[in-house]
């Protein structure tokens, strides 16, 4: 076996000029250290310090400006904490920020926590190793077991293609170039997929408090948050318009495989608006009655480690009858359920439930939900105004769709470029 062809793929065709060299030959690694719980006391200069979810605020070019978390110098110096300069590569070492393979470049003299390394050039342009670092496998670094981890050695012993000092300079020049111009693309698309949701939540709620007519008179609703409703419309509060069902409580040994059970639904299976069966648990237990799901129930979750998920919510299809969900969600049912999931996803929903919801509380309770207060139209006008928003948001989800595939593409046109420009399939010299 030749020496190149034990080497990753990525390294084993060289250019001219070019050498293959582990990462310990053209940077220094440094790891960094815990926060310190107590600086009182302590005067002298502060330093910002970076944390590993520092590495997710970069702005688009990769440098992380700034830190909510300051330490002094001598405490870093007591801690043994790296004061890295500007320029200075860091990435993730433990947990699932690793994963996610974020290198990112700090933009002032910083030190960082002890969950992510500092990657120093010493025998390389720092810009163009950071290019480079964009091709590492973390799959193939990452050490295994229950936390996936990365180990300095292992860093330090990975090879990359290094090209002379002046072709270096070219190609970050080149990549810097070429990638902002294609991360300009991408902010202008995730613009247009942010004013396309608002634009979504916003027809919502007009359909939903003011009807389709611009022109309808209107009355006082005497609901002070509200405001003005149709005049022939009435507020009502959801307790009156359908019944709420707190889910089904059962025990680990109740569990079962999917041929002899019943599907509990949990919150993990609500999903954009839809029921996701990605993730699927099913139970042998006696299931009340009005716990069986019927078709056009809403499923809504009520308790959530996380504030965000509370309230979201999906309609059941005829698939689903006859199935159960978990103590952690509720289900409205109504004989204008199909009316009554757009006011579920619209502000008037969002508003009311941030006024039980809080930091400390994060459950939506069936008496506070039966109490919300909702406008409700004729019968006729529910019909309308559900055909209207059907419409709507099809055209206007295809569109983010459509954004955010685009986005995709422009993601990995820059990883190609990338990968193309640190490894000379590409000669930049001149361009």
């Amino acid at each position: 076996m030749s020496e190149n062809s034990a080497l990753p793929k990525h390294v084993r065709n060289l250019p001219d000029g070019w050498r293959h060299l582990p990462i310990k030959r053209v940077a220094d690694t440094f790891s960094g250290a815990g926060f310190p719980i107590d600086q009182q006391g302590v005067t002298d200069e502060e330093i910002p310090f970076h944390k590993v979810a520092s590495l997710s605020g970069a702005d688009s070019t990769g440098w992380i400006h700034g830190s909510d978390d300051t330490i002094s110098k001598s405490t870093a110096a007591n801690l043994r904490a790296p004061l890295l300069d500007s320029g200075t590569i860091v990435i993730a070492k433990i947990g699932a920020a690793l994963l996610l393979g974020r290198i990112r470049q700090l933009a002032q003299r910083s030190t960082i926590d002890n969950n992510m390394l500092g990657i120093i050039a010493s025998g390389s342009h720092a810009r163009f190793l950071y290019f480079a670092l964009q091709t590492l496998d973390f799959a193939a670094l990452v050490n295994p077991g229950a936390v996936p981890s990365l180990s300095d050695r292992n860093l330090r012993m990975w090879p990359i293609m290094l090209p002379p000092d002046a072709e270096q300079q070219q190609i970050a020049a080149f990549l810097d170039r070429e990638t902002g111009q294609i991360d300009a693309l991408i902010t202008k698309q995730e613009q247009l997929v942010e004013t396309l949701t608002e634009r979504r939540q916003a027809v919502i709620a007009q359909a939903v408090t003011r009807g389709l007519d611009p022109t309808v008179e209107v009355k006082a609703s005497g609901v002070d948050w509200l405001g003005d409703i149709p005049s022939g419309w009435r507020i009502q509060r959801l307790k009156r318009l359908g019944s709420t069902q707190i889910g089904l409580t059962y025990d680990p040994d109740d569990i079962v495989g999917e041929e002899s059970g019943t599907l509990v639904l949990r919150s993990g299976n609500v999903q954009g608006g839809q029921i996701s069966l990605v993730d699927k648990v099913y139970v042998s237990t006696r299931i009340p009655l009005a716990l069986r799901l019927r078709e056009g129930d809403i499923l809504i979750c009520a308790r959530n480690g996380s504030r965000a998920l509370i309230g979201k919510n999906a309609k059941i299809g005829p698939e689903l009858v006859g199935e159960t969900f978990g103590a952690f969600m509720s289900v409205l049912r109504s004989d204008v359920g199909d009316y009554l999931r757009w006011v579920l996803n619209s502000s008037i929903f969002q508003f009311q439930m941030g006024s039980f919801v809080t930091a400390t509380i994060n459950q939506l309770t069936n008496g506070t939900l039966n109490n919300f207060e909702i406008p409700v139209p004729p019968r006729r006008e529910q019909l309308e105004i559900i055909d209207y928003l059907t419409d709507e948001t099809v055209r206007l989800d295809a569109l983010v769709v459509k954004a955010r595939q685009v986005v995709e593409v422009l993601k990995e046109r820059r990883q190609a470029l990338i990968s193309a420009a640190v490894t000379g399939k590409i000669d930049v010299r001149g361009l």
